[in-house]
């Protein structure tokens, strides 16, 4: 039991530290792409919306996750351009530097999850 707490309790933690980090990345590319009225609260929604979002098609397109993966990152797109309410150019702009933070909270789960795995080992 405790395992899978720890698990779950990691799993949580690295979903919200992600969400911050795309959401700084996101807010970093809207202010250099020259958006007005960009908060940090804004580029955390558009984080979070832009990870669901992709989630969710990822998981519909199972049987193709290159569809998936294409269709998902032209709606984070979307999302960006709406919840920013700006121009295409200015979403890409932004949703580049998002791939960005999402690469890098990819790296941070696996170090982590690695991390937790040898520990967990060490332990047994």
């Amino acid at each position: 039991m405790g395992i899978l707490v720890t698990f779950l309790g990691t799993l949580v933690g690295v979903a919200v530290l992600a969400a911050f980090i795309a959401g700084f990345f996101i807010w970093v590319g809207s202010k250099l792409a020259g958006i007005n009225n960009t908060t940090i609260g804004k580029s955390v929604l558009a984080a979070i919306a832009c990870s669901l979002s992709l989630w969710f098609i990822t998981g519909v397109f199972f049987f193709n996750p290159i569809i998936g993966f294409f269709i998902g990152h032209l709606i984070c797109l979307w999302i960006i351009k709406n919840i920013f309410e700006t121009t295409f150019g200015k979403a890409l702009l932004a949703w580049i530097f998002h791939f960005a933070a999402q690469v890098i909270a990819i790296i941070i789960a696996i170090a982590t999850f690695a991390t937790g795995l040898m520990a967990m080992f060490m332990v047994f």
